[in-house]
């Protein structure tokens, strides 16, 4: 018969039974925003299934905090991430892992790539330029741009044309968005060189019709009939005999007694009340 050598059989036998199937993940804010302090994500972990003859799981969650199908986990800076994984148990000892989605922490004060431009950034006073906003991919809810002759909310491209001289700050401020909000500064460099234009003259009568009037020329005005003012329309900075410019139509569209004139732009004017 041979030999037959004893084996030992007090060892523990672990018998898997029937498997884990199915199993959801869902997870109730992928995006937490910690603007105005921490925030706690929830996963939820649904829809297993087992034909153990036993009922009920265990979990045991990996990055999150949780015992049973719900775990947690706090957020507190721009950028943090969490993407958990539990691996569900039945009573015959058979599991399954599963991933759940990830929460990444946004900032309304942090947008990511948020930037801005100007394009040229030195012109002459009655150019424009351009304001060009870019990195931003949320959807913008409110903004506010700001500086000398600056108009408009939310955009990516905004044509500008300067009513005075001098080095100018623009700022655009993203207060809010699905994305994030921030704000982003630029300089512009403005020359008036209207003191080499050449001289013309013209004249206007009370009622007639309106003169165009534009950069390159200081303009001497004799009205006909010594009644009425000097009404414009146009864009960019009027000067008024001698005073420092102002925008066309913004406070200044009407001008009385004006007999020496610059215009930092196109203006279209006429002789009227």
């Amino acid at each position: 018969m041979g030999n037959k050598e004893p084996h030992d059989c007090s060892g523990k036998v672990e018998v898997v039974g029937s498997p884990v199937t199915g199993c959801t993940c869902s997870v109730d804010e992928n995006a937490p925003n910690v603007t105005n302090g921490a925030q706690t994500v929830t996963w939820t972990i649904s829809d297993c299934a087992t034909e153990a003859t036993e009922s009920g799981f265990t979990y045991k969650w990996t990055g999150a905090t949780g015992s049973s199908n719900t775990a947690t986990a706090s957020f507190s800076a721009k950028g943090d991430a969490v993407t958990p994984s539990v691996v569900v148990t039945n009573k015959e000892n058979a599991s399954k892992t599963v991933t759940c989605p990830t929460a990444t922490a946004i900032d309304l004060t942090q947008p990511d790539n948020f930037s801005c431009s100007v394009s040229p950034n030195a012109i002459d006073l009655g150019e424009s330029f351009t304001f060009t906003v870019s990195g931003y991919s949320g959807t913008c809810w409110s903004a506010s741009f700001s500086g000398d002759g600056a108009s408009g909310q939310c955009g990516t491209s905004f044509n500008v044309t300067p009513s005075k001289a001098g080095v100018l700050e623009y700022e655009y401020e993203l207060a809010n968005g699905s994305a994030g909000g921030g704000t982003c500064v630029q300089y512009v460099t403005v020359t008036d060189n209207s003191s080499s234009w050449a001289p013309k003259s013209i004249s206007l009568s009370y009622g007639g019709a309106a003169e165009t009037l534009e950069s390159g020329y200081i303009y001497t005005i004799t009205y006909t009939d010594n009644r009425g003012q000097l009404v414009c329309n146009g864009s960019g900075a009027i000067s008024c005999n001698g005073e420092t410019p102002k925008a066309i139509n913004q406070s200044a569209g009407s001008y009385s007694a004006c007999t020496t004139v610059k215009v930092f732009g196109t203006a279209s004017c006429q002789n009227t009340w």
